[in-house]
């Protein structure tokens, strides 16, 4: 990518950090240039014209200047798209805006433009608004959509290793063969993930649904959780990464 003219482009902050004593340094999901990072001179000041449209989830349409760092840009004008105000009021949602934030920092590539993916995180971050009651559902079909965004989707169908032709009575998800194994498979397995028939086939229906349905599917409190371990277990096991926020969200799904 050239960085010569400066950039306009939506952008979503997923992290910020204090630089100096009024400055501060952004991570970003852009619209044009995938995961990047921004520096804010003087957004610390009260009289900051910049601060508002620049916090935690905030949606901007950002004005940005390179710097002599391939993927870090001046911010020199933002405005204001949506800074998803319902959803920060509420333990359980802003929760789920810190997970999905996470996960885009830990396995985007910097400078590598999704454009899918950022329309996948405002169809998830709409359906948390609309129908927030099922913020677990929400997260695991994004967590489905985004493995499958990512060159990561899950086999479901049948055993990846002898491609159905054995009969199993019970299977596991290995993140190395990518999906479903059967346990009569004679196979080396470092990391697999047991589960339910019952999760396969919610994972199966997931996979076919758009985000904005999966409410439809009227999973018990219980089901929820265990599927959204599975799937967090993957993500981590696959990008061979451990998530801050895995335990501490997960904590938060047991909450009444």
């Amino acid at each position: 990518m050239s960085h010569v003219d400066d950039v306009q482009t939506r952008a979503l902050v997923l992290q910020t950090f204090p630089l100096k004593e009024q400055d501060k340094r952004f991570v970003l999901f852009s619209w044009t240039h995938g995961k990047i990072f921004g520096r804010a001179k003087g957004i610390r000041k009260l009289t900051s014209k910049l601060s508002t449209s620049l916090e935690f989830f905030t949606e901007s349409e950002l004005y940005l200047k390179p710097t002599r760092f391939s993927s870090e840009y001046w911010i020199l004008q933002a405005k204001l798209i949506s800074s998803y105000p319902e959803l920060k009021c509420n333990l359980k949602l802003i929760s789920s805006l810190q997970l999905i934030a996470e996960i885009l920092m830990q396995v985007l590539p910097e400078n590598d433009a999704s454009i899918q993916t950022y329309q996948l995180v405002l169809k998830a971050v709409e359906t948390l608004k609309t129908w927030g009651t099922y913020y677990q559902e929400i997260i695991s079909s994004f967590l489905m959509h985004f493995l499958k965004q990512s060159g990561y989707s899950l086999e479901l169908q049948y055993c990846v290793v002898c491609q159905g032709k054995n009969k199993h009575n019970q299977y596991f998800l290995d993140p190395m063969y990518g999906g479903l194994v059967g346990t009569t498979c004679e196979v080396t397995i470092k990391s697999k993930i047991v589960f339910s028939l019952q999760i396969s086939e919610y994972l199966k229906s997931m996979q076919k649904m758009n985000i904005h349905q999966v409410h439809i599917l009227k999973i018990n409190l219980k089901l929820r959780y265990q599927i959204l371990r599975v799937l967090l277990t993957y993500l981590e096991l696959t990008i061979e990464k451990k998530l801050k926020m895995t335990e501490y969200f997960l904590n938060i799904c047991q909450l009444p």
